[in-house]
């Protein structure tokens, strides 16, 4: 069975998400051959699902452009959108051919409008998964700032939903009304491994308080630094190279990313830019996170209100993150209690048999 993955041009929690749905899909078909195109990074893939994959860096949309770790740039977002319409049937075709001559069985789309329909054109089934859909993205930004260029990019992007086989909707998010059949599954993200838990405390010396953080784009090193420094009594730990003490601030090797889910596990707080992939693995590993606010990005808000009921979620005010004021939102943070029972966690396996079945043509 092959089976292709499209991750989207908008960070890495996509290509996260689809990796360990790869994972779950090599474990109940072990001789599944995975290929992943779009917005790729070997790094993540091989953390995730080991050596079993092949990958294209052949991206297929747009997402938005991000200024920086809180503001998206959505001028070049419209210009960039405009450029993927123009191209948008030529790549249609194209990635069509590649299904065609692949020998592919199924499309998994997080969440690019483009390689649905080239799966709907070589007749293979394409599923999308998310939490959230660029049509319902790019509508508010056309109805905010009334550029029309986002109102076409909606368009197009809900043209190209209804011709999924299925979507396997992820909790946390607003309607996705554009596709046909949808299947309702749990968050996929992975628990930490209690003997790899042990090894990582020892190897980095690792006490309580500790804060991961999570961190790895578009981030000022100064600024995180400086947040550090002005956090006392906490150590910090992330892969990032900063200039900050020795003995307040570890730096994880770029191979442990492999343990990322050990990491969020260990520690009492993580701090990131809320996106629902560290939302999940957050809540799978019951580690509450410290957020600064994401500007003139729609999923964010739905996040923060949806996700606050399933997880503990504090948010820094723009002003104070910045001015490394962060020890009252990590405080805070560590006396808030995750919700009994927690959501189901196992959206990677039933992705999995949904790929399998979709592929294999059974019910």
């Amino acid at each position: 069975m092959h089976v292709v993955f499209y991750a989207s041009a908008h960070g890495m929690g996509h290509l996260v998400r689809l990796s360990e749905i790869g994972r779950a899909l090599l474990e109940i078909e072990p001789g599944c051959r995975l290929s992943y195109r779009g917005r790729v990074r070997n790094s993540v893939l091989s953390a995730r699902t080991g050596q079993h994959f092949e990958d294209t860096a052949e991206e297929v949309d747009v997402g938005l452009v991000e200024t920086d770790m809180f503001t998206q740039d959505l001028e070049e977002t419209a210009r960039s959108g405009a450029r993927l319409l123009e191209r948008w049937d030529n790549l249609r075709a194209q990635e069509a051919r590649f299904l065609q001559e692949g020998t592919v069985d199924a499309v998994v789309c997080d969440l690019p409008g483009v390689p649905l329909e080239a799966a709907a054109d070589a007749g293979i089934p394409g599923i999308a998964v998310g939490n959230f859909s660029w049509d319902w993205v790019y509508g508010v930004y056309h109805e905010t700032l009334k550029q029309p260029v986002f109102g076409r990019m909606s368009d197009r992007f809900r043209r190209a939903y209804g011709t999924a086989a299925c979507l396997a909707r992820i909790p946390v998010g607003p309607p996705m009304t554009a596709f046909g059949k949808t299947m309702d599954v749990g968050l996929v993200g992975r628990s930490g491994d209690p003997d790899r838990i042990a090894q990582l405390r020892e190897e980095y010396a690792m006490g309580t308080p500790c804060v991961f953080l999570a961190i790895q784009k578009a981030a000022d090193p100064r600024l995180l630094a400086r947040g550090i420094a002005r956090t006392p009594g906490h150590r910090f730990f992330g892969f990032l190279d900063l200039e900050a003490e020795r003995t307040t601030y570890t730096r994880v090797k770029d191979e442990d990313q492999t343990f990322f889910p050990e990491l969020v596990w260990i520690a009492d707080a993580v701090i990131a830019t809320l996106g629902h992939s560290i939302l999940s693995e957050c809540a799978v590993n019951r580690t509450p996170i410290v957020t600064p606010p994401r500007l003139d990005y729609p999923e964010y808000e739905v996040l923060l209100s949806e996700g606050r009921r399933t997880h503990p979620i504090v948010e820094i005010g723009l002003e104070d993150f910045r001015a490394g004021r962060w020890a009252n939102a990590i405080e805070q943070a560590q006396t808030l209690s995750p919700p009994d029972p927690p959501l189901p966690a196992d959206g990677a396996k039933q992705i999995a048999r949904i790929i399998r079945e979709k592929a294999k043509g059974t019910p």
